[in-house]
C-alpha cells in the first residue's frame, strides 16, 4: 500500500518534577503482531493505568505509542523533532517492544511428510536481551531483580545494546533501557495472540 501515513499517541501523568521518564511502545506491527508489538503495547497501557490511579509521580510520565516502526516514517524520531524541550529535560527512556512471546521448541513428532519435527510453544517465555545505553549499574541491577521476582528468563549477560524503537530517542541524550526478543516466528504470520502468554 503506499501513501499511509503514521502519528504517535501521547499520554502524560504529570509529576511533582518537570523532568520525565518517557516509557514507549511502538503501536504497528506485521500480520497480527501478537508479540511485535501488540504485547508491549498492552503493557505500556497497563502500566499507564496502574500510574494514573497511584499518587503524583516524582517526576513527570510520558507514555508513547509510537507510529512508524514498520510503515513510513519513524515515530520517536519524529518526536523528538517536534519537541526540542525533551532534550536536556529526559532522565530515562524505556522501551516496551517483543516482550511476552512463548518460547518455541521442536517436538517429538514427525511433521506431515516427514520433512522435519514439529514445532510447539513452551511452557516458558523466551530469553530476551537486556540493554542499557548507558550501562548504569542500578539499571542493571533492577533488570535482574525484576525478571528473578516475576520469572522471566533473560539472556546470561546483559549489555550496552537497545535494538528497535529507541533508535529514534538517541537525540535526546538520556539513558535508555529495554528488555527485548525476537522469537521464532518474529515478523511473520505465526506471531499470533495464542503464541503470548497471559501471564
Amino acid at each position: 500500500k503506499t501513501g499511509l501515513t503514521s502519528a504517535n499517541g501521547i499520554a502524560t501523568i504529570p509529576g511533582q518534577s518537570p523532568q520525565r521518564i518517557i516509557i514507549n511502545a511502538h503501536a504497528d506491527g506485521y500480520f497480527q503482531g501478537g508479540d511485535d508489538n501488540a504485547s508491549g503495547l498492552a503493557t505500556l497501557v497497563g502500566l499507564a493505568k496502574y500510574f494514573a490511579k497511584q499518587p503524583q509521580p516524582k517526576h513527570t510520565l510520558m507514555f508513547v505509542a509510537s507510529g512508524g516502526h514498520h510503515g513510513p516514517g519513524n515515530g520517536p524520531a519524529a518526536l523528538v523533532a517536534a519537541h526540542p524541550e525533551l532534550k536536556g529535560n529526559t532522565l530515562l527512556v524505556i522501551n516496551l517492544e517483543h516482550v511476552a512471546y512463548s518460547d518455541i521448541v521442536r517436538g517429538k513428532t514427525r511433521a506431515v511428510g516427514n520433512t522435519g519435527m514439529t514445532w510447539e510453544t513452551s511452557v516458558t517465555e523466551g530469553a530476551k536481551a537486556v540493554g542499557v545505553t548507558n550501562q548504569a549499574p542500578f539499571l542493571f541491577d533492577l533488570w535482574k531483580q525484576a525478571s528473578r521476582c516475576f520469572g522471566v528468563a533473560t539472556y546470561q549477560e546483559a549489555g550496552s545494546v537497545t535494538p528497535g524503537d529507541l533508535g529514534g530517542y538517541r537525540a535526546v541524550g538520556a539513558p535508555m533501557t529495554q528488555m527485548i526478543q525476537s522469537g521464532t516466528f518474529y515478523h511473520s504470520s505465526g506471531d499470533v495472540y495464542e503464541s503470548v502468554p497471559a501471564e
